[in-house]
């Protein structure tokens, strides 16, 4: 018999700010380059935390080789979140401060802004090449946005609290983290309700396993 599975990491604390400042969220394989076999990109949040300066040095993304070569790296961001790599070799990364994503080239130009409406938390590039975005702010109710590289909103909901990661399925529905509302909530396209858990505490991620 088939059984879903869903994996739900939970968390107390829902600051902006993480204590470890590093987050390693991406582990990439690339049959075309040796360079991004097994490579490993990586944000650094806050690293002046450590010296106690939470201006200096800046915050940066990092991607390395598998041998520890950096093969690309770059302090121009303002609290950086989440990352991924394009197959172009340009990154999508959410940047907090700027309540948007960025996409950046390797010699750290930035190609284009998709403005998202509030604090980009996590996003998906999806197969068609757009990107869902999680997302909240201290004025604006939490939201889900599925954006076209130019930036289109081609689906969004909004009503949430706190959501912290959505995914879109294979079936085409989209398993959202809904912190605020202590829930994990599964979408179909006209945004029905098809399936939840309740009663977490805040669930700041979930996964499933396809």
């Amino acid at each position: 018999m088939f059984r879903t599975q869903i994996y739900i990491i939970l968390t107390t604390c829902f600051t902006l700010v993480a204590s470890n400042p590093v987050y390693a969220i991406e582990n990439m394989s690339d049959s075309h380059s040796d360079n991004y076999f097994q490579s490993t990109l990586i944000i650094d949040e806050i690293p002046g935390r450590l010296n106690g300066d939470n201006n200096f040095p800046p915050d940066r993304l990092v991607h390395y080789a598998s041998n520890g070569d950096i093969i690309f790296e770059t302090n121009m961001l303002k609290i950086p979140y989440d990352a991924v790599r394009l197959d172009d070799i340009s990154y999508w990364v959410s940047l907090i401060r700027e309540n948007a994503l960025w996409r950046i080239s390797t010699d750290s130009k930035t190609l284009a802004v998709i403005n998202v409406g509030g604090y980009p938390c996590a996003f998906e590039v999806l197969a068609n090449g757009n990107l869902l975005v999680a997302g909240w702010d201290d004025d604006v109710p939490g939201f889900v946005k599925e954006f076209t590289p130019e930036r289109k909103i081609v689906w969004q909901i909004l009503d949430l609290k706190w959501p912290w990661k959505a995914q879109r399925l294979k079936n085409g529905n989209t398993l959202i983290a809904d912190g605020g509302n202590h829930r994990v909530i599964e979408l179909d396209q006209e945004k029905n309700i098809v399936w939840q858990k309740i009663g977490f505490g805040y669930p700041a991620k979930a996964y499933r396993k396809e």
